[in-house]
């Protein structure tokens, strides 16, 4: 997906979108399956916790089988 181009062409979607990543971005922290850190321009970048790798692992890998 082009975010950069919906943002300018499709506004009211791009938000709508976003907010229902942020919502589930901060569920996944308060879960603690994720974790951020900020870089020194202040974007946050997010990792899986242990927790969140099982969590991820479980949830995904046993669609495979």
């Amino acid at each position: 997906y082009n975010f950069e181009k919906m943002k300018e062409l499709m506004p009211e979607l791009y938000a709508e979108i976003m907010e229902g990543v942020n919502e589930k971005m901060m569920t996944l922290f308060e879960e603690g399956l994720v974790t951020v850190e900020y870089d020194e321009n202040l974007i946050a970048h997010f990792s899986a916790t242990p927790e969140g790798m099982e969590f991820f692992n479980r949830k995904y890998h046993s669609q495979d089988e």
